[in-house]
């Protein structure tokens, strides 16, 4: 059995590491704790200030969102019924450092691997590197080519960054080399955000270390080919938490001003035009007038029969709920709204299309039934049959199957069981048919953790039939703010590539706020468009 030595400042510590550390057990690991007797940390009138803030930001989370009460309670590791080994530590230039008693209370346990878990400042690795067999990592809550903080969350909310990322640093002679990485879209308050990444981050920390021990991650004995380019941000002063506090209540003002008295909403259009995508101007195409009190998104067209009819998502904001409505599109510019062609109990999106076998398929986002479902075209374009369940038990959004390279594949965008944050992880299934039941994971899952392109937005096909993913962008309390495509050029049961080949931003009509998502078919192109207006 190895043995993981998790260094702590401070013994309370947030909900996450009582779970972190659990898990750790599950997969077969001892635990050892190790704590400092007295924080290095200085007890500051901005660090106190500071705990107000937290408090206050989380009576909010509390009052906007219950459920997220379980999340704000720390966890006193003293109370833990694991070894402790107990340290005094002095910091010295931003770094931690031990006596020679400590330090031979390290050497004593005889770790196999030492987890710097905690934020704030870090041991000197001159001292203790060598100790552990298996080296050291260290759990980052920041992207540390972007920003380095000691406060998780805070100055990506203060700076409104459009992500915050977290990864799993191997530490060596003096640098770190990348085990896992993820990013995700950033909102309104950094204690709610804070919990999306914790509860994010926290599977795929277990899995990194899991892997690592086992040897299943290869780590070069090289320097990795980077430069970090941030400074490490402290915590806020005074004034810039006052000055956040400010922008948090602009924030929310504006919020009611624009909802609340003056009743807009965050409401999609579709446009079209009779040009294929390649070459496309999003200028010139064709708005179709929304009915109101709904929203138009999530185009897909399909050319059969000598019609085109493009499929979307049509939510009603009265009943706040979506179904697949039809409109028809005609090259002179006209156009003609059919009306709902699939209408469940739950809320429905994204009706992706492809064709097997020459019957044509839909695969409406059905993330509230838990389940990937598959609907076949009866009488083109109106009468649409329930067919099977290809997945259940699971929430995916955005789903995507297409054949590639003599199989069929799904790629969608996938709940965990620690997050319902759909925004940034990119999933990807294989199978022999598009009808199967039996749906393998690929191997390198999840194939992009990033909210700048993790999130399907549409599908198109080059002349010579090589997918190019649509790939939404978040952005600061934005839901799909902008858009990109990718051509894929590699996919396999063991990688994953694509290459960025252009963005979409919403520039390309008056006054929009975002776009994300784009199809193409048989000629005839379909995107869709936010701004925000009343929906009536």
């Amino acid at each position: 059995m190895k043995t993981i030595a998790i260094l702590f400042d401070k013994p309370v510590q947030p909900f996450h590491i009582a779970v972190l550390i659990e898990r750790l057990q599950q997969r077969g690991y001892a635990i050892q704790l190790v704590l400092h007797r007295r924080s290095v940390v200085p007890q500051t009138f901005s660090r106190r200030f500071f705990t107000l803030l937290q408090k206050l930001e989380g009576f909010m989370t509390r009052l906007m969102d219950k459920s997220l009460a379980p999340y704000l309670k720390k966890t006193d590791l003293r109370q833990l019924d694991l070894p402790t080994t107990i340290l005094d530590a002095t910091l010295q230039n931003g770094k931690i450092l031990y006596d020679k008693e400590s330090l031979q209370k390290i050497k004593t346990l005889k770790p196999d691997l030492l987890l710097l878990a905690d934020t704030g400042p870090q041991p000197d690795l001159k001292q203790i590197g060598d100790i552990p067999s298996e080296g050291i990592l260290q759990i980052c809550y920041s992207d540390i080519e972007a920003l380095q903080s000691d406060v998780i969350a805070f100055w990506e909310i203060y700076r409104r960054m459009d992500k915050i990322g977290f990864s799993v640093e191997k530490l060596t002679n003096g640098y770190s080399q990348t085990l896992f990485s993820g990013k995700v879209a950033t909102f309104r308050q950094f204690v709610p955000m804070q919990i999306r990444l914790l509860r994010e981050a926290l599977p795929y920390l277990v899995d990194t270390i899991d892997h690592y021990l086992k040897g299943e991650i290869p780590v070069a004995d090289t320097p990795p080919e980077r430069i970090i380019a941030t400074r490490r941000l402290p915590l806020p002063s005074v004034m810039i938490q006052l000055v956040y506090l400010g922008k948090t209540a602009l924030l929310f003002s504006n919020l009611i001003l624009q909802k609340g008295l003056l009743k807009k909403e965050s409401r999609f259009h579709v446009a079209f035009m009779f040009h294929n995508w390649q070459g496309a101007n999003l200028s010139e195409g064709i708005k179709i007038k929304t009915p109101a009190k709904h929203f138009y998104a999530d185009p897909f067209v399909w050319q059969k029969e000598g019609r085109t009819i493009c499929f979307v998502e049509d939510y009603d904001y009265t009943q706040h709920i979506a179904w697949i409505s039809a409109v028809e599109l005609f090259e002179d510019g006209r156009y003609k709204i059919l009306g709902p062609v699939i209408q469940e109990p739950f809320h429905m999106s994204y009706p992706y299309l492809f064709e097997y076998e020459n019957e044509l398929y839909m695969i409406p986002e059905t993330t509230q039934d838990r389940s990937v479902r598959l609907y076949k075209c009866i009488e083109f374009p109106m009468r649409w049959e329930f067919q099977k369940t290809l997945m259940k038990g699971i929430k995916t959004a955005d789903t995507m199957v297409f054949a590639h390279q003599g199989k069929w594949w799904m790629l969608t965008n996938l709940s965990t069981p620690d997050n319902d944050d759909q925004a940034a992880q990119l999933f990807a299934f294989y199978a022999d048919s598009p009808l199967s039941d039996n749906w393998q994971p690929h191997p390198k899952n999840p194939l992009v953790f990033d909210s700048d392109y993790g999130r399907n937005g549409g599908l198109l096909f080059t002349q010579e039939g090589i997918p190019v993913r649509g790939r939404q962008k978040q952005a600061f309390n934005i839901y799909g703010a902008e858009l990109s495509i990718a051509k894929i050029t590699r996919l396999d049961t063991k990688e994953y590539e694509e290459a960025l080949l252009s963005w979409i931003k919403p520039n390309f009509f008056d006054h929009l706020k975002a776009t994300h998502h784009i199809h193409s078919h048989s000629g005839v192109t379909v995107w869709d468009y936010m701004r925000l207006e009343r929906a009536d």
